[in-house]
């Protein structure tokens, strides 16, 4: 009794499975750092919307007028002052703020962000804290720093600006530490001085008719509340005409007018066309600045059949200021996103570099430069910009998430980012930045600190939520907290596609729950339905729920496109189809396409060559592993595959080398011990070579049940201890109770003992009750039934679900026609045999089986069908093939075929230990006659008086 093919092969798969692609997760949910960072740019832009009032109305012309007609007296005691930009201006806005204020929060961004653009303007802050006692207390902090840091008292107002909604004393304690001033020394004539300044600041601001915030006094000229910052812009250009002294004051008045309702027209107004008339006005006049064309330049560049018109006007604007560097940065976006032409991109952007050392500028190089992927080119810019300007939050993150993303250079990141996260610490994103790279650093409480910071600081930010539950589950897999915060990114953003993606992975994968994750697909392919690996991982969850169909169409679906990582899913599908017989040759077709598409890629190789081995297509399978193994080196589980597929093509010598090779190798396995063990017992004739490999393989795994089954079924074969046999039997179920085959292996063996025949009808039972039966178990309870309890129509039963389930294993087909030949069935039984031949995985013994039937229903032999045997023989084949029929083994003293067969008769007996034996009785026969033509044998006398063809008539036990 052997253990079969099929068992030894089952094995194999499930362990190759544990190895090849496409058997856990098709897919992966980790998250690149390249989607963790978000990129500070929009500060680059010169244009953001405006409210919609209207500036064409009465006040714009009222304000030109002032501005024409005002002193234009120098500003006295700036220098004294908290101030941003250029001390030697031309230009100066005086800004009346009060922290606490919300129009002055954009008002503080709006003119930080003109002297960005503006190196000719200074801005100068006084106070009007009439909001509230922390507006007081803040004033006459930012005051007192000055007059010690005035550049800590300017970090220390934008900390406030950006957090003017947690004015509390325990706040403005914290901003003073961040700006190194946590410990002010108290000076009462330094907290006199300070309070003078409120004070004048105060009756100024009477003077002038301010009495709310904020107000604006440019060049004189008072404005009141929030402006955007274009039409400050506007205005600041009109300054510079009249500095220029035009001849007529009223035409450059009217022609800034036009300007202004021309640009507030184009963002905000009704009419184009409207904008479009004063544009022209304002285009063809003397007085027109170069802001007025790069902005005709912009309205234009909306219109696509206008390119040409405005890439004439960002022209015209460069001839008539070829030194202004915001023209030159708009004119470069606007040939880098209309034009596509990167040289002349650069080109402008070098001329923009030469023209000033300004921070943006350097910085705005460098994210161009960026996206043309030249990443050491652009951090030496950022650098640059960061050095120009020191407390540039926004210079500092894009340094850092650069340096993060492109170069892994964490320490350095984080120096950028923490510095980011210094300057803003209201900014959430900034601090989620820095717990990104903290976590990189693996300064993993330092990470959770910051991502906690950031959440505090805004719970509404779906991005965040995500990344922290990201966090959550890969650094401290708490997987309550992970769901929670996936679930609020989805709840706070449910259209974005990013965070249903991961928390639909997050509970298919680390949940494991499909039915969950089932309607976060559902919802993704609302969002998305044409995207393929949605559509994969949709037919994923529903293959986990079972549910075939649905998996199959979304399977189908996904493939219309071509998901990412398309080698491993095709691979994958290739599997599903092939599990659920859907169709064995669509699964080679994804097997073969996954290789097309990854085509260095070895385990799918490996895929489609245990395909093709399950397909019993040995000899392409064995060139498959052995082009596998040309591409690297293999595993072991694949080389034991490769060794059998040359074993099952008839390639002895080359899979006996294989294993071989298996076996000497360091990390030889108890498996390659057993396969090799088997190889040299069927295969070269070698048990005592193949028992001390069995050995060995116990020793290394002593509860291994394939070991134990496969040793236990030598010893059956080579004359074992029969207690000893059973212990290993009951072993190898004992570690595998729910295995069939080793129950119906283990019923066989019960079968050989008349008064064991009980346990073993249970036995044969509780095999065929098991999830997943294979061919060889049902063979074989047909094979009891028939055999030793006569059952005919339930072995039939038996031996149509076997062949039902594996049409092509020989050892099944082979007990099939000894049945269907015993019960009278002789046309099915030869058509049973010609498809057992033809399985090119048949082992000698069973030809050996099939060919003795075959001629014994023919009533007999042949000449060449007796060569065939003899051939078999001598190969070394020795095996005790069935007790219940003729069988033809090896004779031990056979050398030379040539000089004659011999046989010897048989019968089969009862031994002392209840277990039936052959008793053999060794009859020489030196010579056969045949008929001329070959056809048939004439009698062969042998010693005893019978002849050749009545022994096979008789059905007596024939051995060789």
């Amino acid at each position: 009794m052997r253990i079969s093919i099929t068992k030894t092969r089952s094995i194999l798969i499930v362990w190759a499975c544990l190895v090849v692609v496409g058997s856990g997760p098709p897919f992966a949910s980790a998250q690149h750092a390249d989607d963790d960072f978000e990129n500070q740019d929009d500060f680059s832009h010169t244009h953001v919307n405006v409210e919609e009032f209207d500036y064409c109305s009465d006040e714009v012309l009222p304000t030109l007028n002032e501005l024409a007609n005002s002193a234009k007296a120098p500003l006295t005691g700036a220098s004294d002052r908290v101030f941003r930009g250029n001390l030697n201006s031309t230009i100066t806005i005086v800004e009346y703020v009060d922290v606490n204020c919300t129009h002055c929060i954009a008002a503080h961004k709006t003119l930080k962000d003109l002297t960005k653009y503006n190196d000719d303007l200074l801005v100068v802050y006084k106070h009007l804290p009439i909001l509230s006692i922390e507006s007081r207390t803040a004033a006459e902090n930012i005051e007192y720093i000055a007059k010690l840091d005035r550049d800590a008292a300017l970090r220390y107002m934008d900390i406030l600006f950006d957090n003017a909604s947690e004015l509390s004393d325990e706040f403005l304690n914290e901003a003073l530490e961040y700006v190194g001033h946590q410990d002010l020394p108290v000076d009462s004539e330094l907290l006199s001085r300070v309070d003078e300044i409120l004070d004048r600041d105060l009756r100024d601001s009477r003077d002038l008719g301010i009495y709310g915030v904020p107000a604006f006094e440019i060049s004189g000229v008072l404005l009141s509340g929030n402006r955007p910052r274009w039409y400050l812009q506007d205005l600041l250009d009109f300054v510079r005409v009249l500095q220029e002294q035009p001849k007529d004051v009223a035409e450059a008045v009217s022609v800034a007018s036009q300007a202004i309702c021309a640009n507030w027209l184009s963002y905000v107004g009704d009419s184009r066309e409207a904008a479009e008339k004063m544009y022209q006005i304002a285009i063809e006049s003397q007085y027109v600045t170069t802001r007025t064309l790069r902005n005709y330049g912009i309205f234009l560049s909306k219109d696509y059949a206008r390119l040409d018109e405005a890439e004439k006007q960002f022209s015209r604007a460069l001839a008539v200021d070829p030194g202004d560097v915001v023209g030159l940065i708009s004119y470069a976006e606007f040939v880098e996103r209309e034009l596509f032409d990167t040289e002349q991109v650069e080109s402008l952007y070098k001329q923009a570099m030469a023209a000033t050392s300004a921070g943006w500028v350097a910085h705005q190089y460098g994210v161009f430069l960026e996206g043309e992927k030249r990443y050491e080119e652009a951090v030496d810019l950022y650098q640059r910009a960061v050095i120009a300007a020191p407390e540039s939050h926004e210079f500092m993150s894009n340094l850092g998430v650069i340096l993060y993303n492109r170069f892994e250079d964490y320490e350095q990141a984080e120096v950028s980012l923490g510095g980011a996260a210094r300057i803003r610490p209201d900014y959430a994103r900034y601090l989620t930045n820095y717990a990104l790279v903290l976590e990189q650093l693996e300064r993993i409480d330092d990470a959770d600190h910051y991502f906690k910071l950031a959440l505090e600081r805004d719970s509404s930010d779906a991005w965040i939520a995500n990344l922290y539950a990201r966090f959550l589950l890969e650094q401290t897999e708490d997987l309550d907290g992970a769901e929670a915060y996936f679930y609020t990114a989805n709840q706070l953003e449910p259209a974005n596609e990013e965070f249903a993606y991961a928390l639909a992975n997050f509970l298919l994968i680390e949940r494991e729950n499909a039915e969950a994750a089932l309607p976060v697909y559902e919802n993704l392919l609302f969002l998305a339905s044409e995207n393929s690996d949605y559509q994969f991982e949709f037919g994923f969850a529903n293959e986990i729920l079972g549910s075939i169909d649905e998996a199959y169409r979304a399977y189908t679906n996904a493939f219309r496109g071509q998901p990412s990582n398309a080698g491993e899913r095709a691979n994958h599908f290739a599997n599903f189809i092939s599990d659920n017989d859907l169709g064995e040759e669509q699964a080679e077709t994804f097997h073969r396409v996954a290789i097309e598409i990854e085509p260095e890629n070895v385990l799918l190789h490996h895929n489609l060559a245990l395909f093709l081995f399950e397909q019993s297509q040995y000899i392409e399978s064995a060139a498959r592993f052995e082009l596998a193994l040309g591409l690297e080196k293999s595993d072991p589980i694949f080389d034991l595959l490769y060794g059998l597929a040359l074993e099952m093509s008839g390639l002895q010598d080359q899979a006996g080398s294989v294993f071989r090779s298996t076996v000497d190798a360091e990390e030889s396995t108890a498996l390659a011990q057993v396969i090799f063990a088997d190889y040299l017992e069927y295969r070269a004739n070698a048990p005592e070579r193949a028992e001390e490999l069995y050995i060995k393989a116990l020793e290394s795994e002593p509860d291994n049940a394939l070991v134990n089954q496969m040793y236990a079924d030598f010893l059956l074969n080579n004359g074992g201890d029969i207690e000893e046999i059973e212990q290993f039997f009951l072993t190898a179920i004992r570690n595998e109770p729910g295995d069939g085959a080793y129950l119906s292996t283990y019923a066989s063996f019960l079968s050989l003992f008349p008064s064991r025949q009980d346990e073993a009808r249970e036995f044969f039972l509780s095999a065929i009750s098991v999830e997943d039966v294979d061919a060889d178990t049902y063979a074989a309870y047909g094979a009891y039934l028939f055999d030793v309890l006569g059952d005919k129509d339930g072995a039939a039963r038996q031996f149509e679900l076997a062949v039902a389930e594996d049409a092509r294993e020989s050892h099944v087909l082979a007990r099939y026609a000894k049945y269907l030949y015993a019960s009278g069935q002789l046309d099915d039984a030869r058509v049973r045999w010609s498809d057992a031949m033809a399985d090119p995985a048949i082992h000698d013994h069973t030809k050996l089986e099939v060919l003795y039937f075959k001629f014994a229903a023919e009533k007999s032999f042949r000449l060449e069908d007796l060569k065939q045997i003899a051939n078999i023989l001598c190969r070394g084949i020795r095996s005790p093939l069935d007790r219940h029929g003729p069988i033809l083994a090896q004779a031990s003293d056979v050398r030379h075929p040539e000089l004659g067969l011999i046989f010897a008769l048989s019968k089969v007996v009862t031994n002392a230990n209840g277990m039936q034996t052959l008793e053999r009785f060794p009859v020489f026969v030196e010579a056969f006659a045949a008929s001329p033509t070959g056809e048939s044998i004439a009698e062969c006398r042998l010693p005893n008086s019978r002849t050749l063809p009545t022994l096979l008539v008789r059905e007596e036990i024939v051995v060789w």
